[in-house]
């Protein structure tokens, strides 16, 4: 249990497992500068594990406040990379900062902290608050400000030990959605699949979007753009893949604390003539299974699993439901 010090509080972010079962993630506040730090818990062989904090950041030019959505990227020689919202100096946003990529490389008995990239809140982008996915030995992330004013997909390469940050697509606010939101997927083809929070300037409703690149040139194709219903909106996390290409993901739905209608799990299925949403379930709200989805799904076993904020039937100091854990058969 995190107690708000040193340790870190407020891990917003999903974890990592390695293969030996260590769990690594971030957290939002606390730490010794209270901006959040990375952390890896251990099995300690008595079915529990023990924490250790692998970095705390400082508020400066290693960035602050790692708030992902989604998880770290380990590489095969153990080394992690990941955003955070703010800090790096940067002007150009305000306050301390665009935010950073950093990188984590175990060191002696340590980890060591090198920040790979600066945002400065331009075309680059800014306020990265998403984890970084991997294709063919590229990092790849996106930001919610930055570009033309409607936040941008960036690509991370490195080539003669330095790394380049480069903008490969930038949201207009019209009908190719705004505000990217939630971890990229990549599809067997090599295509980026993500979502938008806004299907529009005006409207906070929300796409699925996919980018295919031809060379150095990536082009956008919306998938499908949320109606605005009670329940058909606002997407906060990104889309997961199954064998067959069919997409799942989750919206929050008009409410995000109050009862009434709280979002939908979600299959976008692939056909010749488009792609077609099935709604797989409909959140009632209150505690007869949750409210507000913003996290994103797993899949295990051909069934998907997620949280809702809150919701459920469990109550703290008076307050109503504080959250559920679900499970979807398709």
């Amino acid at each position: 249990m995190f107690q708000g010090g040193s340790d870190g509080c407020e891990p917003f972010t999903d974890v990592l497992f390695d293969k030996s079962g260590n769990i690594y993630g971030t957290t939002f506040f606390g730490g010794a500068s209270f901006f959040g730090d990375v952390f890896k818990l251990s099995p300690n062989g008595s079915g529990g594990y023990t924490e250790s904090i692998l970095y705390t950041f400082t508020g400066g030019a290693d960035g602050a406040y790692a708030f992902q959505d989604g998880k770290l990227f380990l590489d095969r020689a153990g080394n992690l990379y990941g955003t955070t919202v703010e800090g790096g100096l940067a002007s150009g946003c305000g306050g301390i900062g665009c935010g950073t990529i950093f990188e984590l490389s175990p060191a002696g008995t340590g980890y060591s902290e090198a920040t790979l990239y600066t945002f400065t809140g331009g075309n680059d982008g800014g306020n990265s608050d998403v984890g970084l996915t991997q294709r063919s030995g590229k990092l790849y992330g996106v930001a919610q400000t930055g570009g033309q004013g409607f936040g941008v997909v960036f690509e991370l390469s490195k080539a003669a030990g330095v790394w380049t940050e480069t903008s490969i697509y930038s949201f207009a606010g019209g009908v190719d959605g705004a505000l990217p939101v939630g971890q990229l997927s990549v599809d067997t083809a090599g295509n980026l699949l993500g979502t938008t929070l806004g299907d529009s300037v005006s409207n906070l409703y929300g796409t699925v979007y996919k980018l295919t690149s031809s060379g150095s040139a990536w082009t956008e194709t919306v998938l499908y753009s949320f109606t605005g219903g009670s329940y058909d909106q606002g997407p906060e996390a990104g889309v997961i893949l199954d064998k067959k290409g069919n997409l799942f993901g989750t919206t929050r739905g008009e409410n995000s604390y109050l009862s009434g209608p709280s979002g939908e799990v979600f299959e976008l299925s692939p056909s010749q003539s488009g792609w077609t949403l099935t709604t797989l379930h409909d959140f009632a709200g209150g505690p007869s299974d949750g409210d507000g989805l913003y996290g994103g799904l797993i899949e295990v076993g051909g069934k998907l699993y997620g949280t809702t904020r809150s919701g459920g039937t469990s109550t703290v100091d008076g307050r109503g439901g504080v959250g559920t854990v679900f499970q979807i058969t398709p």
